[in-house]
């Protein structure tokens, strides 16, 4: 019918972030964890107790600047906690984002209207508020009082004439609510035009201060069905985001290809989900580190989540005969990961979930016992002489040579052997308990890496050491306790996620497998190890060596640049970071065959080249 408004359908997303552009970057800065509210439902960690500023401000803008000009970014969204609380120390970074054009909007509960009036001088893209429904605890009399103080705030918005989008964030508590909150919608629809899109987010596994606590299918179905129908009736966009069973193909994710993330302590990371998730997302700190490194593991990340998805459908028998497999992006990378912090192998929403209920309540246990300081006594349990059995041993080797699918040379069989080795002589010198630590150094590695997500496999060769070991009477529980504690604490990933060994047993298996990572062997798999990760050279040591320093930490989301860079970033680190004495006496030897390595290495690749320096190390003083 002519000039009839039309109704736009209903869309769905797989990421929250909904204005990602297709050319360029968004960048998202979560400014502060700080609020001076303490909503029942809050979609970040954030409290009235936390410091508004975990990094300092004025580098931090200075950085993101320098961000901002480097890289196309297209949108930035300013949100936290509560921004509107930091608004006078961040309001150089929106002059400067008005300066060059370049627009924002801006999450906040507008709770004060001073601090709103100073924001509002900046012209913001749209003011983004948050309408969740009522929960079963709450009181129609509550609900009432919170949506007459939402319509307030959308007042004062309106007579700047900035567009608002809405968000309601639906979970387990409050679903029974949404039927309310459509009753109460059109009466705001109706009042304010600035209103310019809604957003119905199912709650995300991650990144929350709840337990995530998934609704029914049945209940699902009956709550997108409400929506549905109440939709019709509205000529605004409105999106259901994470709402699975109900969309396919998946989207593909923006994370380090159009999205970059910085957090409250400068940390920049792909996505802020996948960084609620585990710190191991983390690419590197704006006050710390180079930005040209940062987006080239930004950039690294992006190409790894590609991988990542191939794999994966290579691998996952329903992708096989799926119609969309070839539209299929993927989906969110951050909607799999269950709150163990464990990350399974990827799988359509319509395929079955492959993470069995007994390995989430594993990881769970661990996260929970290990990374609040587990250190536990073997004398208590243990006769620190008593050594594995040799037909234990051999069926040990046997199961994890059959079960180890290598994803380099690097971490073959003979890289198990020879930590095994370095355990048993490193455990006989200390004093180690052998009926902890040569079971642990078997299983370390016996999960493979996989793109993007390269770190999880410490926390996965946990769940299949345990799944094996308790078949034998041998180990108590508490034993197999310290096994997977020593297994969990070993990796250099785990080192630098802040899980230390804290134990004897946990040090010397730590200390034999960063062993093996340098010296002659440690020299001869970086290069096997970069080249199966798509290392495209070996690196140049090209760094004036009066001034070469350690630099920013390995990335562990990814693979380093080539096998050279990561001496600095990880190799050369080592010596001062091994535990025990007789660990620390071997690395010794091990750290200087690395240096004379390099200082060759420069030699002959500058050869013919005036300033043929040798290479001079600066380090700190051991940790």
């Amino acid at each position: 019918m002519k000039g009839a408004t039309r109704v736009p359908p209903l869309s769905f997303a797989d990421c929250c972030f909904l204005s990602i552009p297709k050319e360029g970057y968004r960048l998202t800065w979560e400014v502060t964890q700080h609020c001076p509210n303490s909503c029942e439902y809050c979609f970040t960690w954030s409290s009235p107790n936390r410091l508004i500023f975990e990094a300092d401000i004025n580098p931090t803008i200075k950085s993101l600047q320098i961000l901002t000009n480097k890289v196309n970014i297209r949108d930035v969204l300013i949100t936290g906690g509560e921004p509107l609380c930091a608004i006078k120390e961040i309001s150089p970074f929106l002059s400067f984002l008005n300066s060059i054009g370049v627009s924002f909007s801006f999450s906040s509960n507008l709770y004060n209207e001073a601090f709103f009036e100073k924001l509002a001088k900046f012209k913001p893209r749209a003011i983004n508020l948050s309408i969740d429904p009522p929960s079963d605890r709450r009181s129609k009399s509550s609900f009432k009082a919170s949506y007459d103080n939402i319509e307030k705030k959308l007042r004062m918005v309106e007579k700047k004439g900035i567009p608002v989008k809405l968000t309601a964030v639906l979970n387990n508590r409050n679903y029974r609510g949404v039927p309310i909150l459509l009753d109460r919608l059109p009466v705001i629809l109706s009042k304010y035009s600035n209103i310019s899109k809604i957003a119905f987010n199912r709650e995300y596994p991650i990144g929350h201060a709840v337990e995530y606590e998934p609704q029914s299918k049945s209940d699902l179905q009956e709550t997108y069905v409400s929506i549905e129908t109440w939709a019709k009736g509205v000529s605004i966009p409105v999106t259901l985001v994470n709402w699975d069973i109900f969309h396919a193909p998946l989207q593909s994710c923006p994370a380090g290809r159009n999205l970059i993330s910085v957090m409250p302590n400068a940390d920049v990371t792909p996505c802020s989900l996948l960084y609620n998730l585990t710190r191991s997302f983390r690419i590197g700190n704006l006050i710390k580190d180079e930005i040209d490194d940062i987006l080239e593991r930004s950039n690294t990340f992006s190409k790894e989540i590609v991988k990542y998805n191939e794999l994966t459908k290579k691998k996952t028998r329903a992708c096989s005969t799926c119609k969309m497999e070839d539209a299929c992006g993927g989906g969110c990378p951050a909607m799999l990961p269950i709150a163990s912090n464990h990350i399974s192998r990827r799988t359509c929403k319509l395929a079955p979930r492959r993470v069995a209920d007994h390995e989430r309540k594993i990881l769970s246990d661990l996260h929970r016992s290990f990374h609040i300081g587990y250190s536990p006594d073997p004398k208590i349990f243990i006769s620190p002489n008593e050594e594995l059995p040799n037909y234990i041993e051999k069926k040990i080797r046997r199961f994890v040579n059959q079960r180890l699918e290598p994803s380099d040379l690097a971490h073959t069989i003979e890289h198990i052997d020879c930590v095994v080795s370095l355990t048993k002589v490193i455990s006989k010198e200390e004093g180690a308990s052998l009926k902890i630590t040569v079971p642990a150094s078997y299983f370390h590695d016996i999960c493979s890496r996989e793109p993007a997500m390269h770190h999880m496999h410490t926390f996965k060769s946990v769940i299949v050491a345990k799944n094996f070991l308790q078949q034998f009477d041998f180990f108590s529980d508490e034993e197999l306790k310290h096994i997977q504690y020593c297994i969990y604490t070993s990796s250099y990933g785990s080192y630098l996620l802040g899980y230390l060994p804290l134990s004897l047993e946990a040090k010397v298996v730590r200390d034999a497998d960063w062993l093996d990572a340098i010296g002659a062997r440690g020299i001869a798999r970086v290069f096997a190890f970069g080249q199966a990760h798509g290392s495209e050279t070996f690196g140049y040591v090209d760094n004036d060596p009066e001034e070469f320093v350690i630099s920013m930490d390995m990335n562990i989301t990814g693979p380093d640049k080539n096998p050279i860079s990561h001496f600095s970033t990880k190799l050369l680190k080592i010596h001062l970071l091994l535990q025990t004495p007789t660990g620390i006496r071997l690395g010794s030897t091990r750290h200087q065959f690395m240096v004379d390595f390099l200082n060759q290495y420069r030699k002959e690749t500058n050869i013919g080249k005036s300033n043929n320096y040798q290479l001079k190390l600066k380090f700190n003083k051991r940790r």
